[in-house]
């Protein structure tokens, strides 16, 4: 048995710690034995509870941090958050020091690129450890590191990294991490706790829907202003729902852009529900607007449901969606492209069932979280 540490840190609302614990879910099946450092108390750690996996909140902190458009409230925030980044890795070693016998861990497994704690523990105690990257970084969510030359750093501690689509593997070998220290797994998704669509609409409205955190890189004022391009008698016949959560800015900045558009009466934003899994069924078209998608969890989770994706062709989302075989791509940056797809789709029913019925297809394909699992597994065997 694999005795594993793995690192989390935000909570279960989020693709990436969702894609890590389905992952440790279906690994539990093969020999491993997962132990979970989450670094605040969060729905992580009661799910690990309710599944007798062993785990600790250890208040680690992220190696990384976002600047804002406001330099000088950056530059007054740099101290403070670099001193609680320090001092949160210092805490979090000593409890992992008493908590965990780090003598029999075999591996350590961080989920997400910008936490360093694993590294630490690595250099520390001489175990071996992978790091998952599922972003870009400085291009998605604008990061900085606290870290000097930090490609250089993970270059050197790091023994091996899971890219999560081939658009993420290109990007941080750019960036200068080692071409033989990186590989493409692609994530998996649990489908069984997806409804599938079981009719498609005979009638009513076009149901459209956006699921993704509110960020102007995650596209959701571009698909505002397609809708906004529509003919009237579309906009009167089609109902869309943008749903989730960010900062209240970027939210006022969303509600300002349907109000000014006077869509009100066809777009409706709502706040993060953890029962969506079980209503992407009721909807007709999935969109992903992403600027750089890492990978597209929600657009698999679309197309396992039954639903026709549109998608930006930019990141992964061309790995996941061939042009009119599986969805639409439009192209980044033109909402007119976005808006002409809709319209398409809109005055071809029957093409929304072809593709997104080719859509399930690729999903039993390619990104189940068995084969993701497998692929993780077999990694695991080789270090």
């Amino acid at each position: 048995m694999k005795r594993i540490i793995y690192l989390f840190d935000e909570d279960d609302k989020y693709g990436a710690p969702k894609a890590g614990i389905e992952m440790i879910m279906q690994l539990k099946n093969k020999d491993i034995y997962p132990i979970i450092l989450t670094s605040k108390k969060n729905n992580i750690n009661k799910f690990c509870d309710d599944n007798n996996i062993e785990n600790y909140v250890t208040y680690h902190h992220k190696y990384t941090y976002v600047n804002t458009k406001n330099k000088l409230k950056d530059i007054i925030k740099f101290i403070p958050r670099y001193l609680r980044y320090k001092l949160g890795n210092i805490i979090a070693l000593n409890i992992i020091k008493r908590k965990i016998n780090l003598k029999n861990i075999d591996c350590i497994h961080s989920n997400i690129s910008a936490i360093d704690l694993g590294i630490l523990i690595s250099k520390k105690y001489n175990i071996k450890n992978i790091m998952h990257i599922r972003e870009f970084g400085e291009l998605d969510f604008n990061m900085k590191s606290y870290r000097n030359n930090y490609i250089k750093y993970l270059n050197k501690n790091v023994t091996q990294f899971i890219a999560i689509s081939d658009a993420i593997r290109k990007y941080w070998i750019e960036k200068g991490i080692s071409e033989n220290k990186i590989q493409t797994i692609y994530d998996g998704v649990y489908i069984n706790d997806i409804l599938t669509k079981e009719n498609y609409r005979q009638k009513g409205k076009l149901k459209i829907l956006m699921i993704g955190s509110i960020n102007r890189k995650k596209g959701q004022v571009e698909l505002v202003k397609a809708i906004s391009l529509l003919d009237d008698d579309i906009k009167n016949n089609i109902l869309v729902d943008i749903i989730g959560n960010g900062y209240k800015y970027e939210e006022d900045l969303l509600k300002k852009e349907i109000e000014c558009n006077k869509l009100t009466h066809v777009i409706t934003y709502k706040n993060y529900d953890s029962q969506i899994r079980e209503k992407i069924k009721d909807y007709d078209i999935g969109v992903n607007c992403s600027f750089s998608e890492g990978f597209g969890r929600v657009t698999i989770e679309y197309m396992i449901a039954g639903l026709c994706v549109i998608a930006s062709n930019t990141g992964a989302n061309i790995e996941i969606v061939n042009h009119n075989e599986n969805g639409l791509l439009y192209e980044k940056g033109k909402p007119q492209t976005l808006s002409d797809a809709i319209k398409y789709l809109f005055n071809n029913y029957n093409e929304i069932m072809r593709l997104s019925e080719n859509a399930k297809s690729t999903v039993n394909q390619k990104f189940t979280i068995e084969i993701n699992a497998n692929n993780v597994n077999s990694l695991y065997d080789k270090i």
